[in-house]
């Protein structure tokens, strides 16, 4: 491999540990309810689904 291509991927590692870490943090604080993810617990209000 190249220098550049290493310095690319020196610079992407901790970028994609940081996304994956946001959203495993998410992921464990979110209610588990399927219902809840898909509707938003209904929280929207009738003119933006709609």
């Amino acid at each position: 491999m190249s220098g550049a291509t290493v310095q690319t991927l020196i610079g992407m590692a901790p970028y994609l540990l940081v996304m994956i870490s946001v959203g495993l943090w998410y992921v464990r604080r979110s209610n588990s309810n399927p219902e809840q993810y898909f509707l938003g617990s209904r929280g929207l209000g009738p003119s933006l689904p709609g």
